[in-house]
């Protein structure tokens, strides 16, 4: 600005810049995460009902309470959708396995499956997943090379920690984990088709606590023993 007194020129003081209100994307962040996790609730129960191909993103949007187009914001397709369904609950299961804290192998084992168990009940796609992944080339190389890594990665990791630790013996954690998950898939399939009634009158900690006296006490009868 112009010194009227005759001294020159004396420049305006700098501003100070405005920071942005942090809590304004936190806020943001939580409401689109919301929106996300009901589109994907409404995807998982139309799946489930309609299969993958039966299943339209118009009657998802219906089922979320959105229109078409905002699930088209947060999903390309109906195929994007499906595999972020996927995504979701693997982000969710690999975080509750990452979770487990036990200073033995019965306590780890009995929290982890009673923790699938509990998420298997909740939330039914298992099938769902492996079949249209038998049949999709795409879906099989995101169950085959993206979902059942990480999944087993994070079971071996907690397997490995037993061990280091030394509760556990020193077995091929690698080995353990595919039995382990196999057992969690199968029921989880058998729990779906509804081949096996006892699954459901069964708690989810008592099924565990049963599964885990099996993986980790085996068959032996008591002639067996030495």
């Amino acid at each position: 600005m112009i010194d009227l007194d005759g001294q020159g020129y004396t420049p305006a003081p700098a501003l100070e810049p405005i920071e942005p209100n942090p809590n304004s994307h936190t806020r943001r962040d939580r409401r689109i995460a919301a929106r996300r996790a009901q589109i994907l609730e409404a995807a998982e129960a139309i799946f489930a009902a309609k299969g993958y191909h039966g299943a339209t993103t118009r009657e998802i949007a219906q089922a979320a309470d959105v229109s078409e187009g905002t699930l088209y914001n947060y999903f390309a397709n109906k195929r994007d959708l499906f595999v972020g369904l996927m995504t979701s609950r693997t982000d969710a299961l690999v975080e509750s396995i990452a979770e487990v804290r036990a200073g033995s192998v019965v306590g780890a084992m009995a929290e982890l499956l009673a923790g699938q168990f509990t998420r298997m009940r909740e939330h039914r796609h298992f099938r769902l997943f492996l079949q249209e992944a038998r049949l999709d080339p795409e879906f099989n190389r995101t169950l085959v090379q993206e979902i059942l890594p990480r999944i087993s990665q994070q079971v071996e990791r907690l397997m490995t920690g037993l061990i280091d630790a030394g509760v556990m013996r020193r077995i091929d954690p690698e080995i353990a984990n595919w039995t382990l998950m196999s057992a969690v898939v199968g029921l989880a399939l058998f729990s779906d088709l509804g081949a096996a009634p006892v699954l459901e009158k069964i708690s989810a900690d008592a099924l565990a606590a049963q599964v885990s006296d099996i993986f980790i006490n085996g068959l032996h009868g008591a002639r067996d023993n030495p």
